[in-house]
């Protein structure tokens, strides 16, 4: 087993960290077709079942949601997108998409900031919103908690400002691979 290295953001290159897929991840085969967007998926009830962290997760989803439809107009929250690729007939349901005119912001919310999240946007639902929507699509990951030793796939910016971020971002520039930078970063907590 190859464990990857742990070092700072800016002391490693993107070669340096080789983040394996999560074990149950499955990637597209081929080119999506068919690509819709279908309701909004129901909410993930808290059972007793559950353990701890993972309805402490699903609260925290939740608050998010909440802070998003403040800010975004429109919005679509857990809505899912149904396609095909050489693996057959699959649904998929990004956490959030901001759709502006000329790009669209893909939104992914976990506990804890992890690989997993990159893999999954990076190699599957980014690549369905673009042939979807026919623009360029920006990942954010919006998390609880930061590690920044987490050995991540490519280099993560911190945001600071969510909505300045996504509405002020298609001003600053042109060219699609230069702003705003493939994978933004942003640490929300429900203020109390």
């Amino acid at each position: 087993m190859v464990l990857p290295s742990i070092s700072p953001l800016s002391a490693r290159d993107e070669a340096s960290c080789d983040v394996p897929p999560p074990l149950r991840f499955k990637p597209l085969v081929g080119n999506p077709r068919n690509i819709s967007i279908g309701a909004m998926r129901v909410q993930t009830q808290i059972s007793p079942a559950m353990s701890a962290a993972k309805a402490n997760g699903i609260r925290y989803e939740w608050q998010v949601y909440s802070y998003l439809t403040e800010l975004f107009e429109p919005i679509h929250i857990q809505h899912c997108i149904h396609f095909s690729d050489d693996n057959g007939y699959r649904t998929v349901v990004p956490d959030a998409i901001v759709c502006l005119s000329d790009c669209v912001f893909l939104i992914e919310v976990k506990s804890q900031h992890m690989p997993e999240t990159w893999w999954q946007c990076e190699k599957l639902y980014k690549p369905l919103l673009e042939e979807l929507f026919l623009k360029p699509v920006f990942c954010i990951e919006i998390v609880k908690t930061f590690d920044s030793q987490m050995p991540f796939p490519t280099e993560v910016v911190m945001i600071e400002d969510l909505k300045s971020y996504v509405l002020l971002s298609r001003v600053l520039g042109t060219d699609p691979d230069a702003w705003p930078p493939q994978w933004g970063v942003f640490k929300w907590r429900k203020k109390t």
